[in-house]
């Protein structure tokens, strides 16, 4: 009989309890396991509350690639690297390059080549894209150029004198022809640069070089030769002098000495 009334005080004072709004606090509970990522670990909740999770840290991986909390493996991204040759074709010399698979070549800075401008660089002829292109193999990129224009100028000391032609823009290695053509009584004289005689052909054919030049004409007077002499048998009566070239249209002194 006293068991009797003992549960039912029990139960009375229960169901009190729970008419009051009071009712005993949930403990959350979580995995003895790890959860983890490449970059975190942590335990997850068991109950109800799936999206609680606790001990919520950063892998810790030494000096190995393995962490030392939740032994989560790194994952080794092995790189592969190839070469990019530069073949100036006849320019100054480009460094090679060491690129990163599926990386761009870094445009280098244009080589020199006298008389000549880079056109493009090319890999098995055709043009290599520096803004998009990238590398999967060991490449050669091949510079391609275009000779450059340049001009040759012709002039006359004196147009009185003589003209003449020929001036122009040419291309570096192609052949040029000038002309000097001299006035009546006058004679072509040579080709001049600056100082420097460069040729004595009034028809003048050369190399364009990888440079500005100016040429010169030059025109000279023809010269005609006066020749004085005694008489044949006179010599004994007096002497002569002054024999000798002259320029066309100038004055002659000759000089004729009696004994």
């Amino acid at each position: 009989m006293k068991q009797t009334k003992f549960f039912i005080i029990t139960s009375a004072f229960a169901m009190l309890l729970s008419a009051c709004g009071t009712t005993a606090p949930h403990e959350h509970t979580f995995s003895n396991e790890w959860s983890k990522n490449e970059t975190s670990h942590w335990h997850d909740a068991t109950c109800e509350h799936s999206e609680l999770t606790k001990d919520l840290a950063a892998h810790t991986f030494g000096d190995g690639n393995i962490c030392t909390v939740c032994e989560y493996e790194k994952e080794i991204h092995s790189v592969t690297y190839y070469t990019v040759t530069f073949n100036s074709n006849g320019g100054s010399s480009i460094d090679s390059q060491t690129v990163e698979e599926g990386k761009k070549v870094d445009k280098p800075a244009d080589p020199i080549k006298q008389g000549y401008s880079l056109v493009e660089w090319d890999y098995n002829g055709e043009q290599w894209n520096f803004d998009y292109s990238v590398v999967s193999e060991d490449i050669t990129l091949t510079a391609e150029w275009t000779p450059n224009d340049y001009l040759v100028s012709v002039v006359s000391e004196d147009e009185s004198k003589g003209t003449v032609s020929g001036s122009g823009e040419y291309t570096y290695g192609t052949v040029a022809t000038i002309l000097a053509t001299p006035k009546e009584y006058y004679y072509f004289a040579g080709w001049y640069e600056g100082d420097t005689l460069v040729s004595l052909d009034a028809n003048y054919t050369f190399e364009v070089p990888a440079r500005k030049v100016i040429y010169e004409a030059h025109f000279a007077l023809i010269q005609y030769n006066v020749e004085v002499k005694v008489r044949e048998g006179d010599e004994s009566k007096g002497s002569v002098s002054k024999s000798g070239n002259y320029d066309y249209g100038s004055y002659a002194t000759v000089v004729a000495t009696p004994n």
